[in-house]
């Protein structure tokens, strides 16, 4: 063997690009030779996926699994610890779900290891309701930076006070109640209690997400005691409620986040999103850059505007770097269609932020796009990077984006490096642009996601795409409903489109790798 695979960090390289999930290559180089041992053992126990089935290392005759329980039989000894012993060092994520570990045999180790059983863990989650919370000490040493508490019983909620304890330099939480029990307004009132009291020993934390019905006096009682949270950049707020009742603007005031960067509002509809946003004052959310709304039902087309002009109205236009809008998607349930196509007017409230790098637009059924909004747009956003319309559903009729909008595109947003946009490439709706072309060249986008944009002659789009975008390598044209007899062919098209640009990336660089 040669001499290099005897060194450490080298081994430790050339493993890693196996990655943790490869458990069988990593088991077999571990039996290999002593020089690959070590190295693949790291690998091999830096997740543990399971922490029941980690304890299965154990001598036979030791533990016996359950109905998803592992219990022990006898006693533990020292030679069962020094077992484990070998390989706790070695873990660093751990997840607690599919067999649930008995508490008496967490207690029965705990006699052995010094303080924590992984010294060196950096991220727990667990997933099981019946996991025993007591022994959060034993598996959370103080290097812990991540954590999950999924499900978690409302009678445990004091699980937070011990977790602050055992993780004082936690950088992230995620909380989920166990949404299965019949949760009262009383019980989330003593959520909202651990949470207050909890959020002293939270002094790092810098990412929380948070499940938490909308009803407004336990949705200001539990947003209230974030905000004392000093290094808190990011919050993602799952809203489980329907409605939201307005909150007295003295409370509303009270509410001022020091450090966030970033918030994120996951609800059913856009009428929540506009509520929640109510509830933060404009001062709270002045240090604010990057801003999500996920919506997990199809909008009413009257409740998108008053969202985005909400959402405007509370954010800082020096600050706001990113803003998102988007549509969680069930390729397994029917597509609702929208009523017909909005105005683009809607996003004329956030044209104030000049300084946007990204804003994405991924919602089923949206505003109608021409070549007129599309450069009105543009003109707001001159340092635009990212701009994705993903109007998924009636793309094909509601846009009228034509090459010619394109091109005004590029130019006034001469650093985009990412675009998604059905834009119309046939030759009927482009015979304007055919006879005064814009002379514009973008080098940064290699990739351009465009549904199912109307296109007839692929070789013809392929050349207007290839002289504004000279470094296009790939169109993307994926779409995750069951397509038409139409959309298949529009596909098929844009699949010859697709490999012309990569012949034509072939052709200027001849190391290029086509698929």
């Amino acid at each position: 063997m040669h001499g290099c695979l005897r060194v450490p960090e080298l081994t430790t390289y050339i493993f890693s690009f196996l990655g943790t999930s490869d458990k069988g290559t990593l088991s077999g180089l571990a039996r290999t030779c002593k020089a690959f041992e070590d190295t693949a053992l790291d690998g091999l126990y830096y997740e543990l996926p399971c922490l029941g089935t980690f304890f299965t290392c154990l001598p036979r005759d030791l533990w016996e699994i359950r109905e998803n329980r592992l219990t022990f039989n006898r006693s533990m000894l020292m030679k069962d610890w020094t077992i484990l012993k070998k390989h706790i060092h070695r873990v660093r994520e751990v997840q607690c779900d599919r067999v649930v570990v008995d508490a008496e045999a967490l207690s029965a180790v705990s006699f052995f290891c010094s303080e924590h059983l992984f010294p060196n863990l950096k991220a727990l989650v667990v997933n099981s309701p019946e996991f025993p919370m007591a022994s959060l000490p034993l598996l959370c040493s103080p290097h812990v930076l991540d954590a999950d508490l999924n499900e978690l019983p409302h009678k445990l909620f004091h699980a937070l006070l011990l977790l602050g304890r055992a993780c004082p330099f936690l950088k992230s939480l995620y909380v989920t109640p166990l949404l299965d029990e019949e949760l009262q307004e009383e019980t989330w009132a003593e959520f909202a209690t651990v949470l207050s009291d909890a959020v002293t020993s939270f002094s790092h934390l810098q990412r929380f997400y948070i499940f938490v019905p909308s009803t407004p006096g336990i949705l200001f009682d539990t947003i209230l005691p974030l905000s004392q949270l000093p290094s808190l950049k990011s919050l993602v707020v799952t809203l489980l409620e329907e409605q939201v009742d307005p909150i007295p603007a003295h409370q509303v005031e009270r509410i001022q986040f020091p450090a966030l960067r970033f918030v994120e509002i996951a609800t059913t509809g856009p009428a929540l999103v506009s509520s929640f946003m109510r509830m933060l004052c404009f001062d709270g959310l002045s240090r604010v850059s990057l801003f999500k709304a996920t919506l997990q039902e199809f909008p009413e087309k009257d409740e998108l505007p008053k969202m985005i002009e909400t959402v405007a109205t509370r954010l800082c236009k020096e600050r706001m770097r990113s803003i998102r809008f988007h549509q969680e998607i069930d390729i397994d349930e029917p597509v609702k269609h929208s009523s017909g196509p909005l105005d683009a007017c809607m996003f004329s409230p956030l044209y104030k932020f000049s300084q946007l790098e990204e804003l994405a637009f991924d919602l089923l059924g949206g505003p109608r796009i021409d070549d007129a909004s599309l450069e009105e747009l543009s003109l707001a956003f001159p340092k635009l990077q990212h701009l994705y319309l993903n109007i998924l559903v009636g793309a094909g009729e509601f846009n009228g984006v034509t090459l010619k909008g394109l091109a005004v595109l590029l130019l006034n947003c001469p650093f985009l490096d990412s675009l998604s946009l059905v834009t119309n490439v046939t030759p009927e709706a482009n015979a304007e642009f055919d006879a005064s072309p814009i002379d514009v060249r973008n080098t940064h986008i290699m990739n351009l996601e465009v549904m199912n944009s109307p296109i007839e002659d692929s070789g013809y789009a392929a050349r207007h795409l290839i002289r504004m975008l000279p470094n296009l390598r790939e169109v993307v044209y994926d779409s995750p409903f069951e397509a038409s007899a139409t959309d298949d062919d529009i596909l098929e098209r844009w699949s010859e489109v697709d490999s012309f640009l990569r012949e034509h990336a072939a052709a200027k660089n001849p190391f290029t790798t086509l698929k």
